[in-house]
């Protein structure tokens, strides 16, 4: 009974530290202080905490507080990545299909890419439409893209959201609607960005007054929504 309760006490007293030990290392790490970060980080990654083997990672990549260094990045990331930490997979996804850190492999970058989505992370959702519309390390599939720029675009992600305008006004992976497109492109340029400047005012003349007056409705009705992990 001793030992249970010995052993019991032995384990609050060592989690304590492993999360006040992150929350100050992440802090540290968001404040600049990289030498900081560090300190607290290292250990717990070593550890295999998943949430500090992805900072970690960013740091070796970055060269925050340590010489940069793809390899070990996705060292950290690839830790991390299997633990299921979206973040990490859709960081060791970028270096695959980059080539820096690992080896070129778009089929690798397109697996990690696609676990990140499924948990809902829209930078992934919209590199997996993104993947999918290039047929890079995945046969060539708009409707495909077009399901993912979705999911990526209804977050508010506005790349997701031009390109899924570009979809709907060609009418690739989708029937073509200008008025859908006109939607996106117009949620697009409320964000701030003039990507989608030309390719609206390009649309708008093949539409009747009635089909912008419309899809400036659903723009101005239109709210973001929290995409939800898939299977």
């Amino acid at each position: 009974m001793l030992k249970i309760l010995t052993l019991a006490v032995l384990l609050a007293v060592t989690a304590l530290p492993v999360s006040a030990g992150y929350k100050e290392g992440r802090a540290a790490y968001e404040r600049g202080e990289y030498a900081a970060a560090f300190r607290e980080i290292k250990p717990l990654a070593e550890q295999g905490n998943a949430a500090a083997q992805f900072i970690l990672g960013l740091m070796h990549k970055n060269g925050h507080g340590v010489s940069k260094n793809y390899p070990l990045a996705a060292k950290w990331f690839k830790k991390a990545a299997r633990q299921g930490n979206a973040e990490a997979q859709y960081s060791l996804a970028r270096m695959y299909r980059s080539g820096r850190g690992v080896p070129r492999n778009h089929a690798l970058a397109f697996d990690w890419h696609r676990k990140a989505a499924k948990q809902g992370l829209a930078k992934a959702q919209f590199r997996l439409g993104d993947m999918h519309r290039r047929g890079m390390g995945t046969p060539e599939d708009y409707a495909l893209a077009a399901k993912w720029y979705a999911k990526a675009a209804e977050q508010g992600y506005v790349y997701a959201q031009n390109n899924l305008g570009t979809l709907y006004a060609g009418g690739r992976g989708v029937p073509r609607d200008f008025t859908i497109a006109y939607m996106w492109y117009s949620l697009v340029g409320a964000s701030g960005s003039k990507m989608s400047l030309r390719s609206l005012q390009t649309i708008e003349k093949s539409m009747t007054q009635a089909q912008i007056a419309t899809a400036r409705k659903m723009a101005a009705k239109w709210k973001p929504i929290k995409s939800k992990p898939a299977n």
